[in-house]
Order: C-alpha cells, then sequence, then structure tokens
C-alpha cells in the first residue's frame, strides 16, 4: 500500500523553493528561561535587602518567564510562509458528513470544487477536507482526511488550487 504524504509533507518536499519553514527561535527560548532563572536567583540569594512587594514582584516574573520559556520551547508550532512576498500560510479544517465521501473524493478527482458548496457540513471530524492556505487564495494545497478507526488517515494526494478554486474553499471555512 503506498505511503500518502501529508501537506506538510508537500511543503516541505515539493514546494522547498517557495515555501520557508521556521521554527521558533532557540536563543529567544534560552533567553527567557536564563531570564526568569537569574531574577528566581537574585531575590533568593539576599532576602535581607528584598523589600516585600519587589520581591514578591521579581519571584513571580521569574518563575512566569521561566514557565514561558519551557512552554514556548516544547508547543510551539512550525510556521510556513511564501518567500516572495512573506505571506503566512494557514492550516484550516473544513468538516464534513461522512455520507458525503465518495461526493468529496469525486469533486477533488475531478476538479469541480464549486460543487463543493452543495456538500453537507458536520460538526464532528470524521471526514475533513484540510487546508494550507494564504489569506488572499494566492497559495493554496488541500486533502481529504477521514477518520478510520484510531486514527486519521489521507484519503487522496495534496492537491494544489487556483486562486479561483481557492477563494471558494476559503469561503467554507
Amino acid at each position: 500500500m503506498e505511503k500518502i504524504e501529508s501537506i506538510e509533507q508537500m511543503l516541505e518536499e515539493k514546494e522547498k523553493e517557495s515555501v520557508l519553514k521556521s521554527k521558533p527561535s532557540k536563543a529567544l527560548i534560552i533567553m527567557f528561561i536564563i531570564v526568569g532563572l537569574v531574577l528566581i536567583v537574585f531575590d533568593w540569594e539576599d532576602p535581607d535587602k528584598s523589600n516585600g512587594t519587589l520581591s514578591a514582584l521579581m519571584i513571580v516574573l521569574g518563575v512566569g518567564l521561566l514557565i514561558y520559556g519551557i512552554v514556548y520551547a516544547f508547543f510551539k508550532k512550525t510556521r510556513y510562509s511564501l518567500v516572495g512576498n512573506k505571506a503566512k500560510i494557514d492550516f484550516y479544517e473544513i468538516l464534513f458528513d461522512i455520507k458525503e465521501r465518495d461526493k468529496l473524493l469525486h469533486i477533488m478527482q475531478s476538479g469541480n470544487i464549486q460543487d463543493i458548496i452543495s456538500l453537507r457540513r458536520a460538526n464532528i471530524d470524521s471526514l475533513k477536507l484540510r487546508v494550507a492556505a494564504t489569506r488572499d487564495g494566492s497559495f493554496c494545497y488541500s486533502q481529504i482526511i477521514a477518520y478510520a478507526p484510531y486514527e486519521f488517515t489521507s484519503l487522496n494526494s495534496p492537491q494544489k488550487h487556483s486562486a479561483e478554486e481557492a477563494k471558494i474553499i476559503l469561503g467554507l471555512a
């Protein structure tokens, strides 16, 4: 069985000339953690000279920066943007009724994107159209993902859309 790649893999492999991948700055993460530790350590070093309110404020600020640095290091997502105009690529999920699976696959394969408007929408994510696009629709990829027991699986390879098709898809998001 062939492995269907995700939108992220498509952006990183086939679109790497036009898409810039950015991760959170390690220097910024380290700076938050070090400043937080310095504020805590300097305040606890000489408790006789510390002012009550200022001391508590320094400890709270230090702990806050330390926690923010740790959370930022582990939970900050990778961002994608276009190389030319630096437009940010956002990810959207449009949920459809699972009974519309075959129709959605047919619409995406045939390229009749305007027919996607007639499909029934859903509130649960058993069938979804995952979209990576700029806000103006100049760059747009989509992929159909369905829930199989215990995991989401891709039903098709990511497809690139024109600006007109992207506007129709983004109108649903």
